[in-house]
């Protein structure tokens, strides 16, 4: 299907985050799109970004992430509890608010925090990354799957975001829902690390010592009400119970004095002697004592009709428009049905649906939002990976970290709840809402040296006779940023 300039430059801001100048206008939209589905992405990013009053310098090149940045798993923890530990002797030897305990908890956190890179890798990848359409799937499954910063959850992040989102993006639901239950990171979210079976060994020994312990019932009800079949499959309180029981046993806290395991267990963790013993009934389904039945349990969630509905429909939602047919629905859900859950092939249907929607519009989160406007200027605003050494770092008067993303009122790496972020209009459009995006709009034009001046993002990307009126009214390129960037065509694509 042939697609005018405009329709592609449009729907490559609403599956992606828009195409960079230096990037060719695809002649086939879809064939570009479906291209990235199975590629397995690049961590691109800069090194360094040029203070706001250095206007003469070369843009910086778009290169690979240093690969000592990206840190596996079990470095990760082992590194989390070195901070944890550094972090115990420094509050004995100084006062919280001394200039000493500060100038050290930097040092520390330069050594030992993995999350200030994760940050900033994560923004490069929709900013600078070459499969922009993967990375926006990505960013959908990642708010489905909400885990939030929160204890042993912030120093895991960017390993979750890696490695259970975007690599099982090539595979299977059912794929990714286990290894997402089973991931640390949400595992520490949701506290299953201290449900313990009442009826297990621990558990008994726990009781016989007089200490309370019982299972956790945080992550079973969200996988169920969230993560998959939703209420409207009608589950009790009892399958809830049951779930909390299958999941007993999985977890662990990463500087708990108990946990001493080998590397390759920091991931996939069962503790038996936590397990709660016997059959448990959910739903109707039988799932026998063991470490087997959490991935059964997952499977049979994952396959649940009422799952492929609610799932089809957010998809839906999230990329085509507020309120979705149920025509376009249910073409998702029979791809989901014909592949057993394949993500590649769904994907697929979600982009050729929104590819003949061309009448539906989706109004973009603020953060989305954002990394468009980046990427169709062509503007630098976030750190280099070689400026990222601490939150204290400024390269000028403006701080280029995830504080910026806090800022604009959308970000990942707060504690939050456990059903994400809203993609709706409604949630979204307020004074508060807009007035940062007219002041983000204008940062972008001041601070971020745009390589394509507003009237050229306009020309490139074709935009209406009532945006370009619209931005006749801007004074000097501050303002034309700010009335192109915060027009209806550029906010509800």
């Amino acid at each position: 299907m042939g697609l005018s300039v405009s329709e592609t430059m449009r729907l490559s801001r609403k599956l992606g985050f828009g195409l960079r100048p230096e990037e060719a206008i695809p002649a086939d939209f879809v064939g570009w799109a479906v291209s990235q589905l199975t590629a397995k992405p690049r961590p691109l990013g800069v090194a360094a970004v040029r203070p706001v009053n250095d206007r003469a310098s070369i843009p910086p090149d778009i290169i690979e992430w240093p690969a000592e940045r990206i840190w596996p798993l079990e470095k990760q923890v082992a590194e989390a509890m070195a901070l944890r530990k550094g972090l115990e002797a420094l509050e004995k030897k100084y006062d919280r608010g001394s200039p000493d305990y500060r100038e050290q908890r930097v040092a520390l956190e330069a050594a030992h925090f993995p999350n200030q890179w994760d940050i900033v890798r994560r923004i490069h990848q929709a900013v600078y990354g070459d499969a922009p359409v993967l990375e926006r799937f990505a960013h959908f499954w990642a708010n489905h799957f909400t885990t939030a910063y929160k204890d042993a959850c912030g120093a895991l992040f960017g390993h979750y975001l890696d490695e259970a989102i975007r690599t099982p993006l090539s595979g299977d639901f059912a794929s990714m829902l286990y290894g997402v239950t089973i991931h640390p990171c949400m595992q520490n979210y949701l506290d299953n690390w201290s449900s313990i079976g009442p009826n297990s060994k621990r558990g008994k020994y726990e009781r016989s010592k007089g200490i309370q312990s019982d299972i956790n019932e945080n992550l079973a009800r969200e996988l169920m009400e969230l993560h998959s079949i939703t209420p409207a499959a009608g589950y009790t309180q009892q399958d809830v119970v049951a779930a909390a029981k299958i999941l007993t046993g999985w977890g662990y806290i990463i500087d708990h004095p108990d946990n001493k395991f080998d590397s390759k267990e920091r991931w996939e963790v069962f503790q038996s002697e936590r397990h709660e013993p016997g059959e448990k009934v959910v739903l109707g389904q039988v799932f026998k004592h063991g470490p087997e039945a959490l991935r059964q349990l997952t499977d049979f969630l994952a396959a649940n009709e009422h799952t492929i509905q609610f799932l089809s429909h957010k998809l839906a939602s999230y990329f085509l428009s507020d309120t979705p047919s149920t025509q376009d629905v249910e073409a998702i859900a029979a791809t989901w049905r014909d592949t057993n859950g394949h993500l590649p092939a769904v994907h697929q249907k979600v982009i050729e649906i929104v590819a003949v929607r061309s009448e539906a519009r989706k109004f973009q989160q603020p953060e989305v939002w954002l990394y468009q406007a980046l990427r169709l200027s062509g503007g630098d605003l976030f750190y280099g990976f070689e400026q990222v050494t601490t939150s204290g770092l400024s390269i000028d008067d403006y701080h280029r970290d995830g504080d910026v993303l806090r800022e604009l009122g959308q970000t990942y790496w707060i504690e939050r709840q456990p059903n994400g972020y809203s993609d709706k209009l409604a949630d979204w459009v307020s004074p508060e809402h807009m007035d940062r995006r007219l002041r983000f709009s204008r940062l972008i034009q001041q601070a971020a040296h745009p390589r394509l001046s507003a009237d050229e993002i306009a020309a490139r990307c074709q935009v209406s006779a009532a945006t370009l009126k619209l931005m006749a009214a801007g004074r000097n390129e501050g303002d034309k940023f700010m009335l192109l960037f915060c027009s209806p065509e550029m906010t509800e694509v």
